[in-house]
């Protein structure tokens, strides 16, 4: 039997304690982690510039160009900019009064826009080109190429059905919990959509946290073997996946370094769009996405 990870039975949902899911055995046969991580493979030409404060470079992905640049105030606040495709995303981030400023506008004119499906494979390419060439960077505390990454990890994850707009102020009530202490156990996570809510039993499951072979979710629910069809509102479901619990868009896999952020609330989004049909353009799951940006901004990296 699998004990699952020990959590707290109340989890910070939009400012709000919820109640979770109780601990309990997990009967699915242990999954084997991916050896190494299963990074997918990198594509497109990437071209960086580090220093000590700045960031800036090029990626090149078939007919599309994207530049971006991270850079430091003398005040300490960071600022990243990626322009790719007609679209200007920029971050502002103050690691000591922890707000930040998501913003993305079209690139002539100024106006406001969405992401579109293109732009968002494009964002997840270039998370995956990013990291080992910043990985050691970051590693060694370069705090410009740890906010481009981060930034380059939240826009990849943007749903294109949101908007590209979203603060953290200092007033707001939030937080995090990290799974750092959690990887490769199964804990609760939950989403509420239009078939239940928060930990009812047909919108809680029960992931192994890390990364497995396969880029697609595989379940496991009152049988003798991994399923890779999606088991819709059974209950309970064990499941893994690529990074499963990973705040961003896509797996870069453990063996080139970067960010790797695991949260509850990362848990939750993934959760949410890895199971009943939902996708990441999925409204319902906007509202756990936009829980997931002061983790992916703020919390702790997992080496």
């Amino acid at each position: 039997m699998i004990k699952l990870s020990a959590m707290a039975c109340a989890v910070l949902v939009g400012g709000s304690l919820m109640g979770c899911a109780a601990e309990s055995s997990a009967p699915a046969p242990t999954p084997t982690p991916a050896s190494g991580g299963s990074a997918s493979s990198v594509q497109g030409t990437l071209t960086v510039n580090t220093s000590d404060r700045i960031v800036t470079g090029t990626y090149q992905l078939g007919q599309d160009l994207l530049t971006f640049e991270s850079a430091k105030s003398a005040g300490g606040a960071y600022a990243t900019k990626i322009v790719a495709r007609g679209i200007t995303l920029t971050t502002l981030v103050d690691d000591q009064a922890k707000t930040a400023s998501f913003q993305g506008l079209a690139t002539d004119g100024g106006g406001e826009t969405a992401l579109a499906d293109a732009d968002h494979a494009l964002l997840v390419q270039f998370e995956r080109a990013l990291v080992p060439q910043l990985a050691d960077a970051v590693k060694a505390g370069n705090g410009a190429a740890d906010r481009m990454l981060r930034a380059a990890t939240v826009w990849g994850d943007w749903p294109t059905t949101m908007k590209l707009q979203h603060e953290l102020s200092a007033e707001q009530s939030r937080g995090w919990t990290s799974l750092c202490g959690s990887m490769y156990t199964a804990v609760a996570a939950s989403w509420d959509d239009q078939y239940g809510g928060w930990w009812a039993s047909n919108t809680t499951v029960y992931p192994y946290i890390g990364d497995y072979n396969g880029d697609g979710p595989t379940y496991w629910s009152n049988g003798t073997s991994w399923l890779t069809s999606n088991i819709i509102h059974a209950s309970p479901v064990y499941e893994y996946g690529s990074c499963f619990g990973r705040c961003g868009g896509g797996c870069t896999g453990w063996t080139s370094g970067g960010v790797h952020v695991y949260t509850q609330d990362c848990t939750n989004h993934d959760a949410c769009v890895r199971n009943n049909g939902h996708t990441t353009t999925d409204y319902y799951c906007n509202d756990q996405f936009a829980s997931t940006t002061d983790d992916a901004t703020f919390a702790g990296n997992c080496y």
